[in-house]
């Protein structure tokens, strides 16, 4: 029996890998057509103050930029790196060979990084997995239903 079950999962594997080149383009497409989706979901938790593993962003603001900021009637009680908007203007979904990220491609963006760290462009494992759970795996479903509908072309 162990056999019959073991030839089933090779046999199974070796038919689902025909659905590879499918389920990455259209993973590509579904997460773009949700990149405004998640590049404001990054915006708001920098608006609370908070980065990706839902810390507050560290260090805290210097005496001179809690002055320039009571003078914009900007927040001071936490650091949300909203000064000019540019930084938040500039966050976007670039992909690579291991998938995707939300990145910045403002001047400062090199030195927030440095000082408060990569997950202040990350979202938490909570928001990301109710994102594949509601968003990404229903239209993948959808498109998958109807991959073989069509016969696979």
């Amino acid at each position: 029996m162990a056999k019959y079950y073991n030839a089933s999962i090779r046999n199974l594997v070796y038919r689902l890998r025909k659905f590879k080149p499918v389920l990455e383009s259209a993973l590509k497409e579904e997460v773009e057509n949700y990149a405004d989706f998640l590049t404001d979901s990054v915006r708001i938790q920098l608006d609370m103050g908070l980065d990706g593993f839902y810390d507050k962003i560290q260090p805290p603001y210097a005496p001179r930029t809690i002055k320039n900021k009571i003078r914009k009637g900007q927040p001071t009680d936490r650091v949300t790196l909203k000064d000019t908007g540019d930084f938040y203007a500039s966050l976007h979904v670039e992909f690579d060979e291991d998938g995707f990220r939300i990145v910045s491609n403002d001047d400062k963006a090199k030195y927030l990084l440095a000082k408060y760290g990569d997950a202040i462009l990350r979202l938490p494992n909570e928001d990301f997995t109710r994102f594949l759970r509601f968003y990404i795996r229903p239209a993948l479903a959808y498109r998958m239903k109807e991959y073989l509908e069509n016969g696979g072309a």
